[in-house]
């Protein structure tokens, strides 16, 4: 069953993103044909947007039933997505620094993180936090904004950047005093909004931080998150009446908590979208229990099994409790392939 795939495609990736300090984690078989070249410069959320055939949520029983959101022909995400990262809190997480160079070594070589790196935006040791927003579909659609902060010196860091942005045909063409820096699919402005800090933005994009409805969600969420992974409105092609989506990753003793909030325009998507969740979360840990390789169904099982989810009122709460074993015995399972982020 593939229904709604998003949350559980999510919230996994989300696990790994808070173990190898990236944004963006994705786990294939070495090999897999559809990894992107490893300097990529544009972010991807189109991995957590399913087809519409993948977001047919399931009828609830009794009062919850009602019309049940479909695709408008031609339909495509809308919304934001929004992401901050606590790197001081995943240098402090074990598994963190019992893998820091292995993972270091592996953030490097990929993407916009291993050029931050280069120049001495370092997530495991100058780096101290990223927010990042960002329009959905963005490999079709190149934008948004990204704010690093920590222990940097950002003329530094923004000379670098420039210089390794012209290897990904970026050519500097400063404007009414903005460092814009243009190419053939996208404009971006460098500058420092603050002590040790430095922002990209694209042409046209105002939308720099947490909106006032995900920090309200934030409040709610235990304090100390390494990895929050936000949305405002509806980010799948779906009229689902989603209006905020937060999921907080943390450290909690041995484990990686996870708790997510969604808020929906009535109980009665709440309480569908519930469903469709739980529904696929028992058609995946089946799915697991049937693999082949008897160490990816025991882990797959155990994985799959540590998820609540429940429904109140216009709202649905997603949990679970991942032990760091389990997040490194999955590491060991698969080849990492650490995209490029932005």
């Amino acid at each position: 069953m593939k229904t709604l795939r998003a949350p559980l495609i999510l919230a996994w990736v989300g696990c790994l993103l808070a173990v190898l300090a990236c944004e963006r984690v994705k786990t294939k078989p070495a090999g897999d044909p559809t990894d992107a070249p490893a300097g990529t410069m544009t972010p991807s959320t189109d991995a957590m947007t399913p087809p519409a055939a993948d977001m047919q949520p399931a009828t609830p029983p009794g009062p919850a039933s009602g019309p049940q959101p479909q695709p408008p022909p031609g339909a495509e995400a809308k919304g934001t997505y929004y992401f901050k990262i606590d790197f001081q809190a995943l240098r402090g997480l074990a598994v963190m620094q019992a893998n820091a160079a292995r993972f270091r070594e592996l953030a490097a070589k990929q993407g916009f993180l291993g050029k931050l790196i280069a120049c001495g935006a370092d997530p495991f040791t100058t780096m101290d936090r990223l927010t990042a927003v960002l329009p959905p579909q963005v490999r079709k659609n190149p934008g948004g904004a990204v704010t690093i902060a920590g222990q940097l010196d950002p003329a530094k860091v923004m000379t670098c950047l420039e210089g390794e942005l012209k290897k990904e045909q970026f050519e500097p063409a400063p404007e009414a005093g903005v460092k814009w820096l243009k190419s053939p699919r996208m404009s971006v402005a460098l500058s420092s909004p603050g002590a040790g800090q430095v922002r990209g933005v694209s042409r046209g994009w105002d939308k720099l931080d947490f909106p006032a409805g995900l920090a309200e969600l934030e409040k709610r969420l235990p304090p100390g998150g390494a990895l929050l992974v936000g949305a405002e409105g509806d980010i799948l092609p779906m009229a689902t009446t989603l209006q905020f989506l937060l999921i907080s990753f943390g450290p909690a003793g041995d484990s990686l908590e996870v708790q997510g909030l969604l808020q929906f325009g009535s109980p009665t998507m709440a309480a569908s979208i519930a469903k469709v969740i739980t529904d696929a979360l028992t058609a995946r840990k089946e799915a697991a229990g049937k693999h082949p390789d008897p160490k990816v169904r025991e882990l797959g099982v155990r994985l799959l099994g540590r998820w609540t989810v429940s429904a109140q009122g216009a709202e649905v709460k997603v949990e679970a409790k991942i032990p760091y074993t389990e997040v490194a015995e999955a590491v060991g399972l698969f080849s990492v392939q650490v995209k490029g982020t932005f």
